[in-house]
């Protein structure tokens, strides 16, 4: 039963969700998704949930988006991307560091409730989240972008929607959600200071641009602890959505979530 994003809303805050309601989500805030997704939701008469972080909307060209665009159009395949990932980092400083933390990888363990990642991807965000860590890693796809002919001002500006976007799918019925100010990959590891200043800022420029108070979130990365719920809680947050369906979490902010991957896959 795929419905709305306000009739699921109502739905979720009245306890009313039975097993076969289903909606339609978005994360980032990307300009791809307004120009591809929104037109074929029009078509259908749907409205969906968009969580968007908002860093961007000051100017700040976040890292996640680049290097994601940079991975998917600047190579041929993600094994080519990886291939060069790795040649760069084993080049590196952080080569001797970066093969012994990596003796604590489980690849069966690592992210096996996210099915869609590849061996490879799961090795990578191994790497990327736990060996490296964010300036680390920064620095070596800062130095594979610095060996491409990528324009980094250039992507920016076709990268994410801009405020009149946001406000157009919040007019058309739409609900704007939030999903952090920055988009750290690891939340959970933030203090809880820091924490509450990423959804903080995040609610105060969303609220600024839609001229609402926001209800519901997404979580980053799937990455939250305690602290997170409590600090969404106490910001009035109604529910939230997790990045899988893995059983256990039964909270209003742990809603699972299918990822598109996998839909494809059932199609």
């Amino acid at each position: 039963n795929l419905i709305n994003a306000d009739e699921w809303y109502e739905k979720a805050i009245s306890d009313k969700l039975n097993s076969k309601d289903i909606c339609i989500t978005f994360d980032d805030n990307l300009k791809c998704q307004f120009d591809i997704a929104l037109p074929v939701l029009e078509e259908f008469n749907l409205t969906a949930f968009w969580f968007i972080y908002t860093s961007p909307f000051e100017g700040i060209k976040e890292k996640i988006e680049i290097y994601r665009y940079f991975r998917f159009s600047e190579f041929n395949s993600i094994e080519f991307f990886y291939e060069s990932f790795y040649s760069t980092l084993w080049k590196s400083k952080f080569e001797t560091e970066a093969r012994e933390k990596l003796k604590a990888y489980e690849p069966t363990e690592f992210l096996k409730h996210f099915s869609f990642y590849s061996a490879q991807d799961k090795e990578f965000r191994f790497i990327r989240d736990h060996v490296l860590k964010v300036d680390k890693y920064y620095e070596i796809m800062d130095q594979m972008i610095l060996e491409s002919d990528m324009d980094i001002d250039e992507v920016s500006k076709k990268l994410w929607n801009n405020e009149s976007e946001v406000t157009h799918l919040e007019k058309a019925g739409h609900i704007i959600g939030l999903h952090s100010h920055t988009h750290p990959t690891e939340i959970k590891h933030l203090s809880i200071e820091n924490q509450k200043l990423e959804y903080q800022k995040n609610q105060t420029k969303l609220t600024q641009i839609i001229g609402k108070k926001i209800k519901t979130v997404s979580h980053p990365c799937n990455s939250y602890d305690s602290h997170t719920l409590e600090i969404l809680r106490g910001m009035n947050v109604n529910f939230g959505f997790r990045a899988n369906m893995e059983d256990g979490f039964h909270s209003e902010l742990e809603y699972p979530r299918l990822d598109h991957a996998h839909l494809m896959d059932k199609i």
